[in-house]
This record gives C-alpha cells, sequence and structure tokens, in this order.
C-alpha cells in the first residue's frame, strides 16, 4: 500500500501521479484555487511491487503554484507491506 499527501499554496492547484516502474498507478489533485487557504490531498494506492521495483511521486501540472510543505504542513510519501 503507498499513500502520498500534498499540501498547496493558497490559491494553487496541483496534480501529482504516483508511478510504479515508469507507469502511472494513481494520481492526486489538490486545488485551493477557489480560496485563499492551503489545502490538502491524499492519494492512496495498493498494488503488487517485487524487489527492485521503483516506485516515486511526480508532479504532472501545476497551475498555480507548487507544493507545500513545512512543520505545520508537511507533505509526505510513504508505504506498507500487507500480507
Amino acid at each position: 500500500m503507498l499513500v502520498w499527501t500534498l499540501y498547496t499554496y493558497p490559491r494553487g492547484l496541483v496534480r501529482t501521479e504516483l508511478l510504479v516502474n515508469g507507469n502511472v498507478v494513481g494520481g492526486a489533485l489538490v486545488d485551493s484555487h477557489g480560496d485563499d487557504g492551503i489545502q490538502s490531498s491524499t492519494g492512496l494506492v495498493i498494488t503488487d511491487l517485487g524487489l527492485g521495483d521503483h516506485v516515486y511521486v511526480r508532479l504532472s501540472y501545476a497551475a498555480f503554484n507548487y507544493i507545500l510543505s513545512y512543520q505545520d504542513a508537511r507533505s509526505t510519501f510513504s508505504g506498507w507491506l500487507l500480507h
């Protein structure tokens, strides 16, 4: 299970994609364009992975501003092995 959370600056719009070995397997969109607040979004994907697989989150689109990450609004990426 892979999960990522991202925050955007006020009036921001950011889309991310989760890739496994170069293939898009999930996405998340955070849109605070309509207000002056910080917004967040979380993506979650359950997928089979093998030894040596390459997993990463990439920025696929940013209309305004970029991903925000500081002590009170930390953007993260994590994974868990499920049995």
